[in-house]
Parts: C-alpha cells; structure tokens; sequence
C-alpha cells in the first residue's frame, strides 16, 4: 500500500512538471506571435486632403485595420513628406498603440512651411512588415497682396479733385476675402480713409479711386500711404504700403501731371442768352507731337440775329486753333464749328487749361462776352509703346455725353493683348444701363470707385490705332465727368485671373461590363459665389452615368466630385475629356484611362481534400500550444478523477473478505500457538 500509494504521488507530480514548461512556453509563443506580423497582420489605409494651404496646420489621418485577432501595444515608424523623390519633412513615430479593432490616428502639423506644388506623404510602420503607405495631395499659397504702382497727379490745384491709381497682384493661390484699401493721408489736413474693395482673386488687378475734396483743401504738400488688409480662415494679413506723394497748388499755377490724369477746373456750362453750346469737348488727350480735332457746336436760340467773334489766348495761338473765328446765325440757327489742338514734340507733359473767348453782338446793337474753358492732356510720346488718348464731348442739353477712346500700336511692333480702361466717376451717372460702348470689344462694369470700360485689344498692327466709341445717358454732374481717366495695361497668361484650379484627378483602372469612378478635386478661387459647371464626355466604349455637374461654389472652396462611368467588353484606353467652367473662367483636360478585361469567376466553386499528413500533427500541436491552459485543465480534471476512483476501490477491496488473507492469517495463529506449547 505504501509503495502504491508513493507511485500516485508521482504521478500527480509528474503531470504538475509537464504541465508548467507547457504553459510557459505557450506564454512566450503568445507574446512573439503579437509582435511578428505574420502572426499579426495589419492592412493600414491613408488619408490626405486634395491640398493643404502654407502656413496653416494640416492633419493627415490613418487607420489600421487587424487581419486577424491580434493587437499591437507600441508601434513605432516615420511620417515623410517629399517633393520629386527629395525629401522635404520627416517625423518619427512612437508608442502607437493598435489595438484588435479599427484604429484611427492622426498626425499633427501645426504650420506646414511648403512652397506651392505637389508633394507625396508616405507612412512607414517598421513593427508591420512591409506596412508603407503613401498619398499624394497639393500645398497651396495663402494670399499675398502687393501694391506694384501707385500713381497720380504729381501736383493738384486747390479744391480739385485728386484721383489715385494703383496696381495691385495677388501672388497667391487663394482668393482675399474682406479686402480694404487703407490711406493715411498727412499733410496741411490729416485724413485716414477706408474703402471696401471686393475680395481679390489670385492675379493682377488695376483700381483707381477719387479722394474726398478736403484732400486738396488747402496748399502744401501731402504724404499718401496706402496698403491693403484681408483675412482667410480667420488669419488676418497686412500687404506691404506704397507712398504717394502730391502739391496742392493755386489755380493760377502751372501744374504737372502724369499721363491719363485729370484736373477738374472747368466750372460748369452757363446759359448765355440766345447762345447754347450744343457740343462741348470736355476733356481731351494728345501725345507730344500729335493732333486733334474736337466739335464745339453753337445754336442761337433768341428772335434776332446773332454775330458770334470767337478767339483764343495769345499764349495758346499756336496750340489751339478754330475752323471759323466769326459766324452769324440766324434765329435758331446751329453751327458746328471744329477746334483744332496740336502739340509739337517739345511741348511739356502737362495739364492745360485753355480759355475762348466769344464776343456775341446782337441785331439790336446789344453786346457780350462769354468765356469757354478747355482742357486737354498732352502725354508723353515713350518710344516704341503703345499709347491711348481720350475725347469726352457734352452734348448740351441732353444731359448726354459722348467719348473716344483712341488705342495706337508703336510703329515698330503689333500691340498684343492690350486691355484700355476708361473710368467714369460714380455718381456722373445713375445707373450702368447708361453707358453705352461699341467700336471695340468691352465690358463695363460698376466697382467701388466708379464705372469701368475695358476695351480689349488683341492684335493691333504695328503703326496702327483702333477706336472705342461710349455714350452716357442721364447725366447728374459735369464736374464729376470731367474726372473721366483713361490707361492701357496689358494682360499676358500670368496676370489672367484663373478661378478654378485642377488639384487632383483620380483614376481607377476600369474592367469590362463594370461600373467605376474618376473623381475630380477642383479649387474655385472666385472672389463671389457662383456656379460651377462640370461636365466629362467620352468614347462609346464607355457610357458616363452622370455626365453633368453642376456646384454652387463659395470662395476658396474645393470642389469633390465624382463621375461614375459603365464599361462595355472592348479593352484598351479610353480617352475621355473634362470641361470645368464658371463665369469668366474655364478648363480642359484629357483624361486616358486603362481598361482591362474582367478575371474570370468559376461557375462552381471546388473543394479540395487533403490527406492527413505530417502537417496535420503539427497543426494539433499549434492548436494545443494555443490552447495549453484549456488543455492542463482537462488533464489536470481526468487525473483527479481517476485517482478518487482509485482510492474508492482499493477502500472496497480492503474492507471486503479476502480468502487468502484469512488463510494466511489461521496459518499464523496455528505457528504461534505450537510454539508456545514447544
């Protein structure tokens, strides 16, 4: 009994010494198995926006989605950002926890510093083999205001009007939004002004505004600095400023101005009795060396017979000259005469202001004097540039008024896209349904400072002019027309306002009798919200599902779409075309894409027998190491069991009669008894 009972406690022993190198060695197989990525296989997907803008911050998101039951407590990798194969920004990463479900990540740049262009993030996780993934996305600038030019009357007569010009580019991608135009003006009177200008779109831009008439009030000279103000996304921008410097002068001084500039010093047209000027040129402009010829019309408007002696200062005789000097009319009787303007090449660019004189005498003996004032521009003739010159007439008693705008190519070369606009002070008018402009293609438009013609020149001849013809209706102010300017600028493919913008297209490859999509990531750049017009066409091998698109598009958004396109059974490239239009902007692009033949699906699906074989014993043992505790308790259940039932039957069999043993037992008693007889 003591020998068996040594032999079950060996056993129970041995099974308690098999059982811990078991469960230990199935520990250490568990933990590999969670840091080896056969055993723990990831598949991570990346997300990139279609572009991010310089200077903000930018967040770039992953996720890791677990092939199989597993997890990773710290993973660790890199994040890089290049730009054609070079490198541009690297960041470690560490202590990822990826747990056995989908796990989304982000990671954080507080100010991407990248210049505009396209780049490629790329994500590494080194403890996932072979987990690298990339995407591709776009930096874009924020705007960036500059003040090319700022011009205007170099000096200005007292209480006139005073007109700036400035030339503005937008060097960004993004459009300005909540733009305004700052002055601070110093000098004999001090004046901060503000003007609310639209929002400035990615390009080149000309304005002109007119300052309030206390900005000529009083002599001296006067210091303008202007710059420009304008937010996105909430960051608030200050442009660089520009100065300006300009004299206020007498009204009997001489002034000196730039080309295209203005005085405002004729007083209005007053009746003269019996005498009406039909015609009268209010503003004329002429290069050094040049001529014109401008209408000045005269009716008599009393019962009696009028003679008319017009005549012209001394000091003007050889500038201005008139087609008929002495004229009698008849009652109601109209004449049109001609003023005949030249200037010699050495005469000085300037503003001038030229009286005539008109003696009237009557059939009845009376007499009077009127005096008519005329000013004209004459503007430096720059050698091999193109120039323009302006005429603005009012017809008297119309309250109408007629303009010319002349464009000459230089002699030596074509004028190419050229763009002369004419700028009508606001308030001259009621309305821009009263400007009328033919002659030359145009486009007139009201902005904060006025209303602007823009003739649009694209070929002219070399030694050639061409001529723009205007008409304004309900006049409200002669004062105010008289500050009428005109310039000529240029637009090459660089200063074209482009308000869409391609950031990305993504193209799948398509199979055969299947449906898929292109999408299309676009920028509207546009200073107001318009729509947007998307449309996509193709060959027959490929049926567009929803070919037109159409997008309500607010500044500086991205326009996400998506064409959704059905295959037929014909392989090879489909070359399909994009068209992206808005207002004032469109694009074309040709998109190729593959399509390839559909793999093939069984019609039945197959099962394979495979004999049990070594393998199948090794995939007992992967099974029992994976499952060892469930394993030691089993066993550690059936030896108990077996032991109880042990013990209860050698109880039984102790307890019950045994013949041998009782034999042996009479025998013993026998042996003792007879030697205590011997």
């Amino acid at each position: 009994m003591h020998r068996s009972y040594l032999y079950n406690i060996a056993v129970i022993m041995a099974l308690i010494i098999i059982a811990v190198p078991l469960g230990h060695a199935s520990t250490n197989t568990l933990a590999l198995s969670a840091n080896v990525s056969v055993m723990c296989p990831f598949s991570l997907t990346f997300n990139t926006n279609p572009s991010y803008v310089s200077g903000f911050p930018a967040y770039f998101n992953y996720t890791a989605y677990p092939l199989v039951d597993c997890s990773l407590p710290s993973a660790s990798g890199y994040f890089q950002i290049s730009n054609n194969s070079r490198s541009v920004l690297r960041e470690n990463i560490s202590n990822i926890s990826i747990t056995s479900m989908s796990t989304k990540h982000s990671i954080y740049i507080s100010n991407i510093t990248l210049s505009a262009g396209e780049y490629t993030a790329r994500l590494n996780l080194t403890d996932v083999s072979s987990n690298s993934v990339t995407s591709t996305f776009s930096t874009l600038l924020p705007p960036n205001i500059i003040i090319t030019a700022m011009h205007g009357n170099s000096s200005v007569v007292e209480s006139s009007l005073q007109t700036i010009y400035i030339n503005l580019t937008n060097t960004g991608n993004l459009t300005a939004l909540n733009t305004s135009l700052n002055l601070n003006i110093s000098g004999p009177v001090n004046l901060k002004l503000v003007y609310s200008e639209p929002n400035e779109s990615p390009g080149s831009e000309s304005i002109s505004l007119t300052l309030p008439q206390n900005a000529t009030s009083d002599l001296g000279t006067y210091n303008v600095r202007a710059y420009f103000t304008y937010e996105i996304y909430g960051k608030h921008y200050t442009s660089q400023s520009s100065l300006l410097t300009y004299t206020v002068i007498s009204p009997n001084h001489s002034s000196s101005t730039p080309t295209g500039a203005s005085i405002s010093s004729i007083v209005p047209i007053s009746a003269i009795p019996s005498l009406n000027f039909t015609t009268v040129p209010l503003y004329l402009t002429i290069l050094q060396g040049g001529s014109t010829t401008a209408p000045l019309g005269l009716l008599n408007t009393g019962n009696l017979t009028e003679t008319l002696n017009l005549s012209i200062s001394k000091q003007f005789a050889n500038i201005l000259s008139i087609s008929s000097t002495s004229v009698t009319l008849l009652p109601h009787q109209g004449i049109d005469n001609n003023i005949y303007l030249h200037a010699n090449s050495t005469m000085p660019s300037s503003v001038y202001i030229a009286p005539i004189t008109i003696n009237i005498t009557s059939q009845s003996g009376t007499t009077s004097t009127y005096r008519e004032f005329i000013t004209f521009d004459v503007a430096a003739q720059l050698p091999n540039q193109p120039s323009s010159i302006s005429q603005l007439y009012l017809d008297n008693g119309t309250k109408t008024a007629s303009g010319v705008a002349s464009i000459s190519a230089p002699a030596n070369e074509p004028l190419i896209n050229a763009t002369v606009d004419t700028m009508i002070p606001l308030y001259a008018t009621r309305n821009i349904s009263d400007i009328y402009a033919y002659g030359i293609h145009n486009t007139v438009v009201k902005t904060a400072s006025g209303y602007e013609i823009e003739w649009y020149v694209d070929y002219l001849p070399a030694g050639q002019s061409t001529y723009g013809y205007y008409k304004i209706s309900n006049l409200t102010s002669q004062q105010l027309l008289m500050a009428t300017t005109q310039s000529i600028s240029f637009y090459s493919a660089p200063k074209l306002r482009t308000m869409l913008d391609i950031l990305d297209i993504g193209v799948p490859i398509f199979y055969t009798n299947s449906i898929n999509n292109i999408t299309v990531d676009v920028l509207y750049t546009g200073s107001n919200p318009q729509l947007v017009n998307l449309s996509m066409s193709g060959p027959i091998s490929g049926r567009i599902e929803n070919p037109a698109i159409a997008v309500n598009a607010s500044p500086n958004q991205v326009i996400n779409t998506d064409f959704y396109i059905k295959t037929g059974n014909a392989t090879g490239t489909m070359l399909l075309s994009l068209h992206i239009s808005t207002p004032g902007s469109a694009l074309n692009y040709s998109i190729p894409a593959l399509i390839m033949q559909a793999p093939s699906i069984p019609s039945k699906p197959s099962t394979t027998v495979v004999s049990p074989t070594y393998d199948i014993f090794k995939s007992l043992i992967s099974y029992v190491n994976a499952n060892i505790y469930v394993v030691i308790t089993a066993l550690a259940f059936i030896s108990a069991v077996a032991l109880v039932v042990k013990y209860k039957l050698i109880y039984r069999r102790g307890r019950g009669f045994n013949r041998r043993r009782a034999e042996r037992l009479i025998e013993l008693r026998e042996h003792i008894k007879r030697g205590y007889k011997e």
